[in-house]
């Protein structure tokens, strides 16, 4: 004889539980609604601070509901507006957008039109959002492009031959484009990380030799970003310092020979010379910037320099090459790629403070 049950103990206990935390959250949201009815009476019987005391007691309470949360901070706002509390009604209005940034505040509402303190209210729901454009977020997200001018420093002065002319390095410009993310920590210190794709080079001459050298890479960095609050203005100017990393996918170099007697039938040639370079490249970054909120996306713009850690050149290969030493009296010198940066960046706020920060 069967006399196992239909369904598991376990799946009728679990089924119970469910219910039961949903009878719950019914009762919780019904119980908000009914608070935000009494205090919505209180305030049409123009009993103001009644109201207001009704609502302070029911927020800690409905904060899960985001909803009715908004409604009653959006009353609660009108009633302080009306009982000229305005310091107390731009707080409520800035905790009604940090709970819910889409909500939106119509001048032709029924529930404010025509009431005491409409003009207040409806002021300063604008000025909160002219003043939240330098409120950047907690987490942003997007991308970036850079346009980079490399500066090159030498410590070595080698020659094939001691009647060869001194190298000169020229700038090469250069440019990679990649995501990037911020994070603050605390409020207007965040920290950064980035990651992309780009090609930088340099260049050098000495008369009859014209030498390119161009380098695709990845490069990566974190750091530490600290942005400025200025009083009356939407930009915010910052500063930042990243530690950065890249990894050299291609280096192709360019050869040209151009002038005397024995050299005047050399082709220019293509090289690949990635083997003869340090392919894990370490430097320090610091920039200056301004930042600009529209919407929700964050526009930048930052002027960075970027002090190489390590060389490009390997020690052991200068005279590896037999190539560009025997036919194009090349020889490579200790090297490092220092850089100037423009960098426009456009990053979407992914999320808010949830604390005040504006009237706190």
């Amino acid at each position: 004889m069967n006399t196992a049950l239909p369904y598991p103990m376990e799946r009728v206990m679990a089924g119970l539980l469910g219910y039961c935390m949903a009878t719950i959250a019914g009762m919780a949201q019904m119980d908000c609604i009914q608070r935000y009815d009494d205090a919505k009476a209180l305030f049409d019987n123009g009993e103001r601070k009644v109201c207001i005391q009704v609502l302070d007691t029911a927020l800690n309470r409905c904060a899960k509901d985001r909803d009715v949360y908004g409604r009653m901070l959006y009353l609660k706002s009108l009633a302080e507006a009306g009982e000229d509390s305005l310091d107390r009604m731009r707080r409520d209005l800035e905790r009604l957008y940090r709970s819910d940034r889409h909500f939106v505040i119509k001048a032709y509402d029924p529930l404010i039109k025509g009431r005491t303190g409409e003009a207040e209210l409806y002021g300063a729901w604008e000025n909160l959002h002219t003043d939240l454009r330098k409120d950047l977020g907690r987490w942003r997200a997007g991308v970036s492009v850079s346009f980079s001018s490399t500066i090159i420093r030498t410590t070595t002065d080698r020659k094939v031959l001691a009647s060869d002319e001194e190298m000169d390095y020229g700038t090469s410009i250069g440019w990679d484009a990649g995501g990037t993310m911020e994070w603050e920590i605390i409020p207007n210190l965040a920290l950064t990380a980035s990651a992309g794709y780009g090609v930088t080079g340099f260049e050098a001459t000495n008369g009859p030799i014209t030498y390119k050298e161009n380098m695709t890479r990845v490069p990566m960095s974190v750091g530490v970003k600290k942005c400025f609050w200025l009083d009356r203005s939407a930009f915010v100017p910052f500063a930042r310092i990243n530690g950065g990393f890249g990894w050299l996918l291609r280096d192709e170099a360019q050869i040209e020979r151009v002038d005397g007697q024995d050299t005047r039938y050399l082709r220019s040639i293509n090289m690949d010379r990635l083997a003869e370079r340090r392919q894990d490249q370490f430097w320090l970054e610091g920039a200056l910037g301004v930042s600009r909120k529209a919407g929700h996306t964050v526009l930048s713009a930052e002027v960075a320099y970027d002090h190489a850690l390590t060389t490009l050149t390997l020690d052991s290969a200068p005279y590896t090459n037999a190539e560009l030493l025997a036919d194009y009296y090349y020889v490579d010198n200790t090297l490092f790629m220092h850089a100037v940066v423009l960098r426009i960046t456009a990053q979407y706020v992914l999320d808010y403070h949830n604390k005040n920060r504006i009237h706190p």
